[in-house]
């Protein structure tokens, strides 16, 4: 979290972009003027390469979440810069955009990662609220965590792809 003083906090999204939620949640957003983060995997961004240029038309942010999903600490500090240079590629090729923040899959880092992603010039955005959406829980479950544990300046993790409700 990064506290501002003005009771603000960042929406960000991992895993999309999903070909039928993300123009959903996207216009959701752009209803409520809700700026927000899509960490975008590049599995998902290279088979919905207009919904990933939508989202950098309509001015939302874009990260690297990985291109694989793999857990970054367990592989060797060359697969981490070849896996998220595959991302890096796809996202750049599709909208111009060269990303300057990364989440590692699972929140998993260490001094190699972070090494890693230094010298390719990326800010590691980890997250303070976790709604578990994954796991299939409610939108009163998600909603309760939300407005239990956000503060001025959460940066709160959620999901655009489709999860079973109620697991």
């Amino acid at each position: 979290s990064w506290p501002t003083g003005k009771k603000l906090v960042a929406l960000t999204y991992d895993d999309g972009p999903n070909k039928d939620l993300t123009p959903k949640l996207v216009a959701l957003l752009e209803e409520k003027k809700a700026p927000a983060t899509f960490f975008v995997l590049g599995q998902s961004a290279s088979v919905n390469q207009k919904g990933l240029a939508d989202l950098a038309a309509r001015g939302f942010e874009i990260g690297n979440h990985s291109y694989t999903h793999r857990q970054y600490t367990k592989i060797s500090a060359d697969a981490v810069r070849e896996d998220l240079e595959r991302t890096s590629d796809l996202v750049s090729s599709a909208t111009g955009i060269r990303m300057t923040v990364m989440r590692p899959p699972y929140g998993a880092h260490n001094s190699q990662v972070r090494r890693v992603c230094d010298e390719m010039g990326y800010k590691v955005i980890l997250w303070d609220v976790d709604t578990n959406d994954w796991r299939g829980r409610s939108p009163e479950q998600i909603t309760n965590t939300v407005m239990t544990e956000t503060r001025d300046g959460s940066i709160i993790l959620m999901h655009d792809r489709r999860h079973k409700v109620g697991g």
